[in-house]
């Protein structure tokens, strides 16, 4: 038998529960038998989900920081360049904004067969300052050409980036994010008791409405629109009570922002939590407020769960969402149209039954983790054999795809 594939994917850093973090570890975990699978990270890991992760090969570089450093930037490019040369990857497969810069310019330079752009998000349509977006995107722009294949989480994020002429001649396929679908299926099945005892250990009663936000407490991710729309809600609903799931550097902001509106009774910070699907499991509402996303995979896991969604308009919501039939979307920073729609589903079980079943038929369809799987593995091998003629032999050829459901012309009131 011949040496096995050598692929190297690259991620900026380790964060807990992140998407991509998640979408790379089952890649990984489902194709490290068949190829010989590299890891390499930033300086920063607050969360190493392949610490214990046998058959494959972990690497780190410290002068991969997540701030914009020139001289450390540098640095990085030259560790890679080295990396790979010694290496001698046949597929290296970039994550995340800054990684992705780095090492598609070191694979390039080291002459890597396919080099692979993993689109997770939009870095220049995140929530920082103008001058910060246009330095970005200009990096974006003028690197992206050392990728030779995209593989994006979401059909919307290739879409903006053709239309701002980013990346438009480079061949691209949609892959949906891996997602443990029975797992979080699991977060439906909770008994009435088991349920009532979770809510009960966190302060919530049964009679209290639940609204759930799972996410990292960052500027990004909108927590402070949430908080904004629960003023209201409160004043409709005084048993309704938001759950805030995560932790990050505005905890204090936004834990100070809870005590000057008056809502420490009817705002939880849960903090950092082990076990989504029961999270879901216990909750009324799901209440998404990110400003930026690729696609937003918790508001699929909630889906699975069978919990309603009502969310900001963000990339990749209406691959998920038909608006007005399985949830309910808001244009960004319209707090009013938000408690609006939640205030509806509040009012409405069945309405919120009907959305929960209906997502969670159409989740199921698309997001199962040994699907993404499979779909990187012939993509893998259909790639290489294309760049090097005869040195792989792979005779499956890739299915079809399912016509993707759009609804992106879908309207908001």
């Amino acid at each position: 038998m011949g040496k096995k594939l050598k692929v190297l994917h690259t991620m900026t850093w380790f964060c807990k529960g992140g998407g991509a973090d998640l979408n790379v570890y089952h890649t990984i975990n489902g194709l490290k038998d068949e190829f010989d699978m590299h890891i390499a990270v930033g300086d920063e890991i607050y969360q190493n989900h392949f610490e214990n992760m046998e058959g494959i090969t972990f690497h780190q570089c410290n002068d991969l920081v997540r701030p914009i450093n020139l001289f450390k930037d540098l640095k990085a490019v030259y560790y890679f360049y080295k990396l790979i040369k010694k290496e001698k990857y046949d597929i290296v497969h970039t994550h995340e904004s800054k990684a992705s810069v780095v090492t598609r310019l070191a694979a390039k330079l080291a002459g890597t067969p396919v080099i692979i752009f993993g689109l997770h998000g939009v870095n220049f349509k995140m929530p920082f300052s103008k001058w910060k977006k246009k330095f970005f995107y200009y990096i974006e722009k003028t690197t992206i050409g050392a990728a030779d294949k995209i593989i994006a989480v979401g059909q919307n994020v290739v879409d903006i980036y053709h239309e701002h002429n980013v990346g438009n001649k480079i061949p691209y396929e949609v892959v949906y994010s891996g997602i443990e679908v029975e797992k979080f299926k699991q977060g439906a099945l909770l008994s009435k008791e088991e349920r009532s005892r979770l809510r009960n250990e966190i302060g919530v009663s049964d009679t209290d409405f639940l609204l759930t936000n799972v996410g990292r407490l960052t500027r990004n991710k909108g927590q402070k629109y949430a908080i904004q729309a629960m003023e209201q809600l409160v004043q409709k609903f005084p048993n309704v009570k938001l759950l805030l799931a995560g932790e990050g550097e505005l905890k204090e902001d936004y834990v100070k922002q809870v005590k000057e509106a008056g809502l420490e009774n009817n705002i939880i910070f849960y903090g950092y939590c082990d076990n989504i699907p029961q999270l879901y499991g216990m909750s009324d509402l799901y209440f998404h407020t990110s400003l930026s996303e690729g696609l937003p995979r918790v508001v699929v896991e909630s889906y699975l769960s069978k919990l309603p969604v009502v969310c900001f308009e963000v990339e990749g919501i209406h691959e998920i969402i038909d608006h007005g039939k399985t949830g309910y979307i808001s244009k960004q920073y319209d707090v009013n149209t938000l408690v609006k729609y939640a205030a509806e589903l509040i009012s409405d079980d069945q309405k919120r039954e009907t959305f929960g079943i209906k997502g969670c038929e159409f989740a199921s369809e698309r997001w199962d983790h040994h699907r993404m799987v499979d779909t990187l593995r012939d993509l893998y091998y259909k790639w290489l054999n294309e760049k090097t003629p005869g040195k792989v032999v792979y005779t499956k050829q890739l299915e079809a795809k399912p016509k993707t459901k759009k609804v992106y012309a879908t309207k908001l009131n």
